[in-house]
């Protein structure tokens, strides 16, 4: 055999797992295969604390939602406007438009409930018997003693006259209190202790105030027929 085939044998020769490990780690620890280890574990190490800061409790997140907070934030208050003024003046504004009519219709109502029952001229007896009639009416127990009537006349021969459905009022607080002149026209009256010159009456009235209001609204006398009336509710 010559020489060069005996070089070539040993080429080709397998060869021993000495050899082999040998022969391997010198393969691993080359400065390419080193250099590529290294760089696969870099990059492995950045992504993993790219990750760890991007997590909700790392710092980089928790920094970029603070700066996102910042840029979002307003610089005051928001001015929204205010519309309880409008809202106000417009419930106002439509109470108004009912009230006025309710008030104009119920007074034309009283009004005229009041003055279709006026006559040329009505007795002071007339009244009274017509405020028996609502002392009776009051005293279901038959409990009453009487009602009021005071009559004064001025020394200009005025008659001023103070009517109660109740016993024993004074003449300034009674329900009901006029003055009629010489020719018994009505030139005062006040009901419930209110001047009927400058009050508008708009509710309930007994008859026999609405008598009195009713001759004085429609300039009617008022006859006083009796200085000395019968003040008993209930008939002996």
């Amino acid at each position: 055999m010559s020489d060069t085939t005996q070089d070539a044998a040993a080429t080709t020769a397998p060869l021993s797992l000495t050899d082999y490990i040998h022969a391997e780690v010198l393969r691993r620890t080359s400065d390419e295969a080193v250099r590529a280890h290294i760089d696969k574990r870099i990059g492995e190490a950045v992504t993993q604390a790219i990750d760890q800061q991007m997590r909700s409790y790392g710092d980089v997140r928790e920094q970029i939602e603070k700066a996102v907070g910042r840029a979002l934030a307003l610089p005051g208050e928001i001015d929204v406007p205010s519309y309880s003024a409008q809202v106000l003046a417009m419930l106002r504004a439509k109470m108004d438009e009912i009230l006025v009519a309710l008030i104009n219709e119920r007074l034309a109502a009283e009004m005229a409930d009041i003055l279709k029952v006026g006559k040329p001229e009505i007795t002071l007896t007339e009244i009274i018997e017509e405020m028996r009639k609502r002392a009776r009416r009051d005293d279901e127990s038959h409990s009453h003693t009487g009602m009021t009537c005071h009559i004064r006349t001025s020394d200009y021969g005025f008659q001023y006259v103070s009517l109660d459905s109740k016993p024993d009022i004074e003449a300034r607080r009674c329900t009901v209190q006029f003055g009629v002149t010489n020719e018994y026209k009505v030139f005062t009256l006040s009901v419930d202790q209110k001047d009927a010159k400058h009050t508008i009456v708009a509710g309930y009235m007994p008859s026999y105030v609405k008598m009195v209001f009713t001759a004085y609204a429609c300039g009617s006398k008022i006859i006083i027929d009796d200085t000395v009336p019968d003040m008993s509710v209930w008939d002996e």
